[in-house]
């Protein structure tokens, strides 16, 4: 069970009880429920292919359905509520993306939210301390990190206000935003490479596909870094705040697994070609490993996913053992364990 309450939604026709309307395609529903209780109602969200659906639970039980935009075959690649609306970030068939914004109760239908400088290349969406957040991939410059008052929505493409630019002057070695997660009082991303520069002798250490951990405050006017690189930046030194440099391990950089917020605290996933680490960052900016040789017993191990539950982290894991056989585990990283 991954949330405190399971919701039976009833074998019913969307509108209501219209026999014509289109039924629930049950069979394709991918669940990403945001699940929100305000006295005795509650709203589950979740996706089906080119659909998002709104089921409340309250005397009346409604489902309603919102379409994408059409045009190209666009798919969900995340949301976020802010205020009465959701904002969704979709990508077509060519990996371009756009934002879209749909408000309840008006005619559920999606409208397109201007990205800053026009960019189809947005990376990440966050809704925090009443913004809109996105990330916008850059491989020449370095990420940059952009943010709308949740009022001004869709706004204009000029509404947007740049918050880091430039990798977090990085530039090119931030070319990538991998995770972007809200906590209670800042913003943390992970950042880096996706893929690792082209690499000769001269230019390897250099190159490496190592990665950073920024945290953005509420008010949006500071930065720090808590893993990475010390440098000068327009906003003066910074140095990183754990003490861990670029990749965890300066020696041996490790790839950025997962990045989950949860009651408990901020959890960071790393793993390299063998082995899979959970560490949680506490009060003081330390990291304490939250699964000690948990996956001693595989040869290989590597995280596909990982979801902030009510019970604890689960975590996927596509594992190879001594024997040879690979398998898919499924790990529950318990609340009183961290």
């Amino acid at each position: 069970m991954l949330y405190d309450n399971i919701f039976d939604i009833p074998a019913r026709s969307l509108h209501g009880s219209d026999p014509g309307s289109r039924a629930l395609p049950a069979t394709s529903i991918r669940l990403r429920p945001d699940i929100r209780n305000a006295g005795q109602i509650a709203e589950v969200l979740w996706e089906s292919h080119d659909w998002v659906y709104r089921f409340q639970i309250n005397d009346a039980d409604v489902v309603t359905e919102t379409p994408l935009p059409s045009g190209p075959d666009w798919r969900f690649v995340s949301w976020e509520r802010s205020n009465e609306a959701l904002i969704a970030l979709i990508e077509d068939a060519d990996g371009r993306r756009r934002l879209v914004r749909a408000v309840q109760g008006s005619s559920d239908s999606w409208e397109f939210v201007a990205a800053p400088g026009n960019s189809e290349q947005i990376s990440g969406l966050a809704v925090f301390a009443g913004f809109v957040y996105v990330t916008v991939d850059d491989a020449q410059r370095g990420f940059a990190l952009w943010a709308l008052a949740a009022e001004e929505s869709p706004g204009e493409a000029a509404s947007w206000k740049a918050v880091l630019e430039f990798g977090a002057f990085r530039y090119l070695r931030n070319a990538n935003v991998l995770e972007v997660v809200s906590c209670a009082d800042a913003l943390y991303l992970a950042v880096g490479l996706k893929k690792a520069l082209p690499v000769d002798h001269s230019i390897e250490f250099f190159a490496r596909q190592d990665f950073e951990l920024l945290r953005v405050d509420s008010d949006r006017q500071g930065w720090d870094i808590v893993i990475g690189q010390p440098r000068f930046t327009v906003d003066g030194l910074k140095v990183p705040l754990s003490g861990r440099g670029p990749g965890f391990n300066e020696r041996d950089p490790l790839r950025v697994g997962c990045l989950v917020n949860t009651a408990s605290g901020l959890h960071l996933g790393v793993e390299d070609e063998h082995m899979v680490q959970i560490w949680k960052l506490d009060e003081t900016d330390e990291w304490q490993e939250a699964c000690h040789g948990a996956f001693l017993e595989y040869q290989r191990a590597r995280l596909t996913a990982a979801y902030p539950t009510p019970h604890g982290i689960l975590l996927v894991t596509e594992c190879l053992d001594f024997g040879g056989h690979d398998s898919l585990e499924l790990w529950m990283l318990p609340r009183e364990a961290r």
